[in-house]
């Protein structure tokens, strides 16, 4: 699943690389006259990736902030491979046990071989029936038939694995693919406990996330699908999706955002009344109202104060882009909504505002808020 993470950095004044920022803008209009010229779904694929990536690198500050965000989030990675971030679970116990008890069908290929039976090298051509081992998609009706190859084919039911790999080390290292640790002298893996993600883009899927004026210099919009979802940026400011929080423009945000939950009410109320939807605008008409998704963006009958406190916006936080984690560089761990203080009378959701805004308003303005698409 994605989750809207905000990556909270602190970076110093950064000083401005024209020749750098010539030489990324120099390199992303070359791969674009690539792939203008790319054949096959794979080649274009990987280029407006690439493409898209470069996003974060157009700017002294852009390069900056990916670098930074990079460093707060690699403790949290599943697929980290620094030390210092992984701990070892020792399996050695499950896997001597697996070792010594565990069986499973096997062939012995006509060379010698021992093969699993959901082995590639056996499966793609062979099959089992009744303990005989037969060709696959033989004549006209592609049926299974005991071919001279099939026959050279011993089916081995219920194989002992310890007699398929010559040793332990072999066989937790090959069949479990189970790391050593030296030091205890066991066999297990080696786990980051502490991890909520295994990929993740700054910007992604939530590029408007921050509004700063148009003359804001450093700001970064991220690795985006879409760069045309930025343009309904209000009147003298642009979205982005990294930016220092005295560039922030939170009141900007809010006004846009509540004028856009006011805009979805009306519209949606409308479409109610006469029974039809746009095409193409994500909304359906299903019994007491009009839904986006599972949620509902308008019940019949239901003022606008209604729609809005229903739609969960409580007061002006609400109109911000509201993550399900944060992360600062400056603290140890990371933070969800699942993790939120519930007081007494109060909902988890009301109680992960709250938290946000105490965290926001202790924020040094020179602090860099990122928004991050965060996968799990």
């Amino acid at each position: 699943m994605h989750f809207i993470t905000t990556v909270i950095v602190h970076l110093p004044q950064i000083s401005e690389d024209a020749k750098t920022d010539k030489e990324v803008f120099e390199y992303i209009e070359s791969l674009k006259e690539q792939l203008k010229c790319a054949s096959g779904i794979g080649s274009n694929i990987s280029l407006e990736c690439h493409i898209r990536e470069l996003g974060n690198y157009t700017s002294a500050f852009g390069r900056a902030v990916v670098e930074a965000v990079g460093d707060c989030l690699e403790p949290y990675s599943e697929n980290t491979k620094d030390p210092k971030y992984l701990e070892f679970e020792d399996m050695t116990d499950e896997i001597t046990k697996t070792y010594n008890s565990r069986t499973e069908d096997y062939v012995r290929m006509p060379n010698g071989n021992l093969v699993s039976t959901y082995d590639y090298e056996f499966s793609n051509k062979f099959a089992v029936k009744d303990g005989l081992v037969y060709e696959k998609d033989r004549g006209p009706l592609k049926s299974l038939k005991r071919t001279k190859r099939a026959k050279k084919i011993k089916f081995l039911k219920d194989f002992p694995l310890s007699k398929v790999y010559k040793t332990y080390a072999e066989f937790a290292e090959k069949y479990y693919a189970a790391d050593y640790n030296k030091e205890t002298q066991s066999y297990g893996r080696y786990f980051t406990f502490n991890s909520f993600w295994d990929w993740y883009r700054i910007g992604g899927r939530w590029p408007k996330t921050f509004l700063v004026k148009e003359d804001c210099a450093e700001f970064t919009i991220g690795n985006i699908d879409n760069e045309e979802v930025l343009k309904d940026a209000p009147a003298g400011y642009k979205w982005t999706s990294a930016a220092r929080k005295r560039d922030i423009c939170w009141d900007a945000i809010v006004s846009y955002r509540r004028q856009k939950a006011i805009e979805l009410y009306t519209n949606c109320k409308e479409y109610f009344a006469k029974n039809e939807v746009p095409g193409g605008s994500g909304l359906r008409i299903q019994g007491d109202g009009v839904y986006s998704y599972m949620n509902g963006a308008y019940l019949n009958g239901e003022t606008l104060e209604e729609n809005l406190k229903r739609r969960g916006y409580v007061d002006d936080t609400s109109y911000l882009t509201i993550p399900y984690f944060y992360v600062d560089s400056n603290a140890d761990g990371w933070y969800s909504e699942d993790c939120a203080p519930l007081e007494e009378g109060q909902n988890a959701a009301l109680g992960w505002l709250k938290q946000l805004r105490e965290l926001y308003a202790d924020l040094e303005d020179d602090a860099v808020l990122v928004s991050v698409d965060a996968h799990s």
